[in-house]
């Protein structure tokens, strides 16, 4: 995937609802490079919204339509390590939107993306 400023991501794909339901979930700090992040594709259109279960690192969330506009975004969704019922789990804002892309809060390149860009598809490697 690449940015408007020319610099590159490499994404990971979650298609099916086992990858979709699995995320970076279990995935340690050093285990997800700064340039890289996971994008949830879907069909349709829909509210959205993502919980983060067993994640061990802050996530910004991308919330994109199908060309890949960036509709909205939730910064520095906080992580949460264990598992816990819904209601202690860190949820993000609900967004209608088609696709999702995460990457970690902490990495320079999701610090450059802002609502109304518009990110281009590259090449989507499987996790």
């Amino acid at each position: 995937m690449t940015l408007p400023s020319g610099k590159k991501l490499t994404i990971f794909k979650a298609i099916t609802p086992e990858q979709q339901q699995l995320g970076l979930s279990h995935l340690m700090p050093d285990d997800l490079k700064a340039n890289e992040g996971m994008i949830f594709l879907d069909r349709s259109y829909s509210m959205r919204q993502f919980w983060m279960p067993n994640t061990h690192f802050d996530l910004d969330i991308f919330f994109l339509n199908e060309d890949l506009y960036v509709l909205d975004i939730h910064r520095s969704l906080k992580h949460y390590p264990k598992e816990g019922p819904r209601s202690e789990v860190p949820l993000s804002k609900k967004v209608y939107c088609q696709h999702v892309l995460e990457l970690k809060a902490d990495s320079p390149l999701a610090k450059e993306i802002q609502p109304g860009m518009i990110l281009k598809w590259d090449e989507i490697k499987n996790p």
